[in-house]
């Protein structure tokens, strides 16, 4: 607690396939951002996915997918109302 706030509540979701190639690689990846952000690997769950009707209702986009608090981390990216390149 700081400020006399309680911290955000922060969900992370890595989603993928069966036999995803990325997979491993991708959920190393968050577990390094999580570490590296001081935030606990317990706010990281895993999910695969089986077949496509399961990854429209989860709302995966491609595997694998990220989700942050439920919102799809490349998604979000490539849809910020500013560029980083200009």
């Amino acid at each position: 607690m700081t400020n006399g706030h309680a911290a955000p509540s922060i969900k992370v979701v890595m989603m993928h396939s069966p036999g995803c190639p990325g997979a491993g690689q991708a959920t190393r990846e968050v577990l390094r951002a999580l570490d590296d952000l001081g935030l606990s690997r317990e706010t990281m769950s895993v999910r695969t996915v089986r077949d496509e009707g399961e990854a429209d209702a989860c709302g995966m986009h491609g595997s694998p997918s990220v989700t942050v608090n439920g919102l799809d981390v490349d998604r979000r990216m490539w849809h910020a109302p500013t560029s980083l390149h200009g």
